[in-house]
């Protein structure tokens, strides 16, 4: 809500069953606890709900209900039941071109752009969650679904990257449109949101080469005690993928031959080592690269 723009309706549903005679009032407060202003709600039916004016300034409000039950002098409290805010907006400035995970030709990734709008407030532990369309016939599942943006500054604008989303094998090849809803939350209250349409083209990507070479951390990791090692060849070249201790000693080679250009994936199951940390080397012509893995039994 803008500062200072009007009135905010607050409403709470009360079961008198008794038909008592009560009073119900609202108290906002800024921290939790620290009342600012309270407010008698009128009844309509179980319903009791009042306006009430915000103030100036960019600021989180918490709000308590408090029963009074006249006829049995007895009173209960609802603390801290709903919240608003005057602060910010955190919007959504962007999101970044989609791109496909060399692993899961069915997952892909793009990248979250946030804004703060305010002009003078620091908005506190943000965080996007995603809400996809999940009756979209195209949409699989949701594979990263949430990040923590941490204090966005005024007028900062912060980007966290590999949001993703799976969808339908069948789909490949299309151009397909999934709505998603982005709620951003503040210390953990659901302040905002922002629909966008996710528009990719979900081409077969069969045919298309990587550019450079790259050994991708493994996954699941830890392990215990199957694991997938993807790499990508940007040519033709002799490869050997192999398994070391922490010795330095090969416990096992899962590729030693040629292969052409492409993304590749290989499963190692090591049902038969010891828990413990293990590295993997990729062997690509000139090209060395290892990378760190942990077998959790």
């Amino acid at each position: 809500i803008e500062p200072s723009s009007g009135d905010v309706q607050i409403s709470a549903r009360v079961e008198n069953p008794n038909q008592h005679d009560l009073s119900v009032l609202a108290y906002i407060s800024l921290d939790g606890t620290m009342v600012v202003d309270s407010v008698h709600l009128t009844q309509k039916d179980s319903i009791w709900s009042a306006p009430w004016s915000v103030g100036e300034g960019e600021k989180t409000y918490h709000v308590s209900v408090k029963t009074n039950d006249t006829d049995e002098s007895t009173s209960r409290t609802i603390p801290n039941v709903a919240h608003f805010t005057s602060e910010g907006p955190v919007v959504v400035d962007s999101i970044s071109d989609i791109r496909r995970d060399p692993r899961y030709n069915t997952r892909l990734y793009f990248d979250i752009y946030l804004k703060n709008e305010s002009d003078s407030v620091t908005i506190r532990n943000v965080v996007a969650k995603l809400y996809p369309d999940t009756s979209h016939p195209c949409f699989g599942q949701i594979g990263t679904g949430s990040y923590s943006f941490g204090h966005l500054d005024p007028g900062e604008t912060q980007v966290k990257t590999n949001f993703s989303i799976f969808f339908e094998e069948s789909c490949n090849g299309t151009i397909v449109t999934i709505p998603i809803l982005i709620e951003i939350s503040s210390d953990g209250y659901a302040f905002w949101s922002d629909d966008l349409n996710l528009v990719t083209a979900i081409e077969d990507v069969s045919d298309i080469k990587p550019l450079t070479y790259e050994l991708l951390q493994n996954y699941p990791n830890p392990f215990n005690p199957i694991t997938m090692i993807s790499y990508q060849l940007a040519m033709s070249s002799e490869v050997e993928l192999s398994i070391y201790n922490l010795l330095g000693q090969k416990v096992a080679t899962l590729v030693d031959k040629k292969q052409p250009a492409g993304s590749y994936q290989v499963q190692w199951d090591a049902s038969g080592f010891a828990s413990g940390i293990y590295y993997y080397r990729l062997l690509a012509t000139e090209n060395s690269e290892v990378k760190k893995m942990i077998l959790l039994k």
